[in-house]
């Protein structure tokens, strides 16, 4: 995938990352090649607790993630992996999930990151939009140099109106990729004749993340996985108008991986100080289940 993109990925980086991990699941997203978060990332989630990780967040992460973590409540998996931009090192990446509804100790460890009074009552807002603290489904960090230069809290959306209520709460505006993805993939929209019930059941499992620090933005994702109606990868990579580098990094993966379907999830960024003509990007995250 790096040779696809044009990026020198080091294998023995990887092999000094992995040392002593037994990751669950690995998931690698594919972003444009402008994006501040960089163009490939992976993020693998392991079991809380083992000496290995928490070494690995000290060694990569620096004191303050390290303190940080020591600071989340570990009731779920933990997450830890790496980002790539050309030019330029890795940067460590850490998350912590909560188990659903279970979120407020999780939201209290967000607050503290929030730099200013501002940024602590946009939290407040969005987290009222989808059901209040409880609902904080992960809290992710990211680290240059031991530095933390970059932030995100997640949320559950549980609903077509609370989707509708974020939009709002944040001002999207109404562009090409939008539509795509709130009517297409979300299904939102899509008209008035199918009954409500049968909407509430189909609706798929979507999160909303708002980011502070480098890239910093909001960002919806659609989870693929266990959707009840799933397009197919094709249709996905058509979707989100993935170019030749891209599809490319898409067909690496799936070689090595023998994954089908490989699209896990579909995330759309809005990016804090956009222009009203500026498109939000899609990455595209790829699994072998």
């Amino acid at each position: 995938m790096g040779a696809a993109l044009g990026l020198e990925l080091d294998q023995a980086t990887l092999d000094d990352f992995f040392g002593g991990l037994d990751p669950i699941l690995t998931e690698w997203s594919l972003n444009p090649a402008d994006d501040p978060r960089g163009q490939l990332r992976f993020g693998s989630w392991v079991h809380s607790g083992s000496a290995a990780l928490s070494a690995l967040v000290k060694r990569l992460g620096g004191p303050a993630c390290a303190e940080l973590a020591s600071q989340a409540p570990h009731d779920d998996l933990e997450g830890v992996g790496l980002g790539f931009r050309a030019g330029a090192e890795p940067s460590f990446r850490w998350w912590q999930l909560s188990r659903p509804g279970h979120g407020e100790r999780l939201f209290d460890v967000a607050q503290s990151l929030a730099g200013a009074d501002v940024d602590r009552a946009a939290l407040d807002d969005l987290a009222a939009c989808c059901g209040g603290p409880r609902r904080t489904t992960a809290l992710g960090v990211e680290a240059d140099d031991g530095a933390l230069v970059r932030h995100t809290v997640y949320f559950s959306v549980l609903s077509a109106w609370t989707a509708v209520r974020v939009v709002e709460r944040i001002g999207a505006l109404p562009t090409d990729p939008a539509r795509r993805f709130f009517r297409e993939l979300l299904g939102i929209g899509g008209g008035d004749d199918e009954d409500d019930d049968d909407n509430a059941r189909r609706w798929p499992k979507v999160w909303i993340g708002r980011s502070l620090g480098r890239g910093g933005g909001w960002k919806f994702y659609w989870f693929a996985r266990g959707a009840a109606v799933r397009p197919s990868d094709d249709a996905l990579l058509d979707l989100v108008e993935a170019g030749p580098d891209a599809r490319a990094a898409f067909a690496a993966f799936r070689s090595q991986a023998e994954a089908s379907p490989a699209v896990q999830l579909v995330g759309l960024t809005f990016r804090d100080g956009a222009s009203s003509t500026t498109a939000p990007s899609w990455t595209l995250y790829l699994a072998s289940r």
